[in-house]
């Protein structure tokens, strides 16, 4: 063999070592943190901690969820953030509900009002897509089938 592959050898055998070494190590730190108790007194013990603190705190996982669900209304995004586009509130009324109250038609950028709100192409109205917007009805799916809302005159 020559010089240079018996130093690789050499450096790779080393390496090799340092990583057993690590992984070891690593492994037995991670046992030593979850070591199970030994004896019933030590089951009793931890048990007797934990329920002392539960009776301490009884009341702040609940505290924590309604300061979560505020910061999430706070967060409402009014805009998508991929294409910039102003989002249209989703509502949870049924189709039976739905009421056109009118219609901002134009080849490119039709519009339409159903129960006072602004949608277009693509929105959601609760569980209804709006397929198409036409000069006096628009096409809405549900789910399972297309219908269409006219505008009365």
């Amino acid at each position: 063999m020559k010089k240079k592959e018996l130093i690789e050898i050499i450096i790779t055998g080393c390496l090799v070592l340092v990583l057993i070494l690590a992984v070891s190590r690593a492994i037995n730190k991670s046992r030593s943190r979850t070591s199970l108790p030994k004896t019933n007194t030590e089951v009793v013990a931890k048990s007797k901690i934990l329920s002392t603190k539960l009776v301490q705190e009884p009341n702040t996982s609940i505290d924590l969820h309604k300061k979560l669900i505020s910061e999430a209304i706070s967060l409402q995004l009014v805009r998508d953030p991929f294409t910039g586009m102003q989002l249209t509130p989703v509502s949870t009324e049924d189709s039976g509900a739905l009421v056109l109250n009118g219609i901002l038609w134009d080849n490119e950028n039709s519009a339409v009002i159903i129960n006072d709100n602004v949608y277009k192409v693509g929105d959601k109205i609760g569980p209804n897509i709006i397929l198409a917007i036409n000069r006096d009805s628009v096409t809405l799916n549900n789910g399972e089938s297309d219908f269409k809302i006219k505008l009365s005159k």
